[in-house]
C-alpha cells in the first residue's frame, strides 16, 4: 500500500552522520523522490553539543536538531505536502 494511493506522504528524517554519509543518504533519497527532512548534516555540530562519545546530542545539541527539525519540517510542508494535498483536494471536488 502506498502513501500516495490515499493522499499520504512521509518525510525521512535522517540524524547527523558522518559527512559523507550524509551526503550519501541525502542524494540516494533525492534519486529516489523521497522527501528528507536532514536539518544538519555530518560535522555541523561541534563537540559542545555532543555526549563524551562523540556520536549522541547532549541536550544543547537535542534541542539544537529539534529546533532545525521543526524548521525544516515547516519548509518541507510548505514546498511539497500542503500544495499537493491542495490539488488532490480541488481535483476530487471538480477541479475548481
Amino acid at each position: 500500500m502506498k502513501c500516495s494511493n490515499h493522499a499520504r506522504s512521509s518525510v525521512v528524517v535522517v540524524p547527523p552522520a558522518g559527512q559523507s554519509m550524509s551526503e550519501t543518504i541525502a542524494q540516494t533519497g533525492k534519486d529516489l523522490g523521497m522527501l528528507l527532512s536532514v536539518p544538519f548534516r555530518g560535522g555541523e555540530l561541534d563537540r559542545a553539543f555532543l555526549e563524551s562519545d562523540g556520536c549522541h546530542r547532549n541536550e544543547k545539541g537535542a534541542a539544537l536538531f529539534t529546533e532545525g527539525l521543526g524548521a525544516d519540517l515547516r519548509d518541507q510542508l510548505r514546498a511539497n505536502l500542503i500544495p499537493s494535498m491542495r490539488d488532490s483536494s480541488l481535483s476530487s471536488r471538480g477541479g475548481r
